[in-house]
């Protein structure tokens, strides 16, 4: 792989399949991503995406607050996040959550970040990919596993507290497993503008109208602790509500909580079912949908690269 450092969402990274496409590789890769420096890292075709979600205070104090499988992916970006990961081994899980604080204690890190690891399903290792240096879209996802208020905990850090005195971080570090929410998987999905049967394409155009119809959703005890959702569209110069071609293709995330990940995918199908969307542009809701119906999605036995099959669905 052929991958710009100041890369990311998609951009700035190349599959190299023989020497003679390295120089055209790299140039494309240079031509998306101009600054920074441009790594050779190996290639994983069949691979998972995994991440620890970290929380360090200005004192030199890391914690892993849990993990997220973000490797149902489409040109190199997230379509589903869940959490936590279970595709591989508990100890392996733990292994990388160590892996990820001592990188970020090593590093003098402060303030909550993504550690990200690409790992080989044929061979049971990991590899470090990147440290994201924010709070990324789908930390609700951690948040929902953890207890811990991310967005709050990074402005106590910033004042100054140690993580021990941040109340739910101190909570979360009480449970001497370090796992808060242990029946419990979360299941999160972007909605995004684009025409899935048209190689993911990005969509524009004018948004007539997008509902989620919570009272037609048939499973019980719906309630915030296991549903969350957001829904973001700009008005266009005529102020309609619009996904212009200059928009980020994603306007929308759906969060769900399962007894466990059967159970989280069985409710996100149901939450989709009932998701409407009205306009001009495509959108991804449907196609999740059928994919989640799979047997390898049900079964845990996809990866990264399993939506450029042919044989997907």
């Amino acid at each position: 792989m052929i991958k710009a450092a100041m890369g990311g969402g998609g951009k700035g990274i190349r599959m190299v399949s023989c020497r003679e496409e390295v120089a055209d590789k790299y140039d494309l890769v240079r031509g998306e991503i101009p600054t920074g420096g441009i790594m050779i890292m190996r290639c994983v075709t069949r691979a998972r995406h995994f991440e620890v979600q970290i929380l360090a205070d200005k004192y030199n104090n890391v914690v892993a607050l849990s993990t997220r499988d973000c490797s149902l992916q489409r040109r190199q970006q997230k379509m589903v996040e869940e959490g936590p990961v279970v595709h591989t081994s508990h100890e392996r899980v733990l292994e990388m959550q160590d892996c990820a604080a001592r990188l970020c204690a090593e590093v003098g890190y402060v303030s909550a970040g993504t550690v990200e690891f690409l790992y080989d399903i044929e061979t049971d290792e990991y590899y470090f990919l990147e440290v994201n240096t924010r709070l990324q879209v789908e930390h609700p996802v951690t948040e929902l596993l953890s207890g811990v208020n991310l967005p709050s905990a990074m402005i106590q850090v910033a004042l100054g507290k140690s993580l021990n005195e941040i109340p739910d971080v101190a909570a979360f570090l009480a449970d001497p497993e370090r796992y808060r929410f242990k029946d419990r998987h979360v299941m999160a999905c972007r909605i995004t503008a684009e025409a899935a049967d048209d190689g993911f394409r990005p969509t524009s155009g004018i948004v007539e109208r997008v509902k989620l119809y919570e009272d037609q959703i048939s499973y019980e005890e719906l309630n915030e602790d296991v549903f969350l959702y957001y829904f973001s569209i700009a008005a266009d110069g005529k102020n309609k509500a619009a996904i212009t071609q200059y928009s980020d293709s994603q306007f929308g995330h759906i969060f769900v909580v399962g007894s466990d990940r059967r159970d989280a995918v069985r409710r996100m199908v149901e939450v989709l079912r009932n998701v409407e969307v009205v306009g001009e542009i495509k959108c991804s809701v449907d196609y999740i949908r059928e994919v989640m119906r799979t047997s390898e999605f049900e079964n845990d036995t996809y990866h990264t690269n399993w939506l450029l099959s042919p044989t997907e669905g």
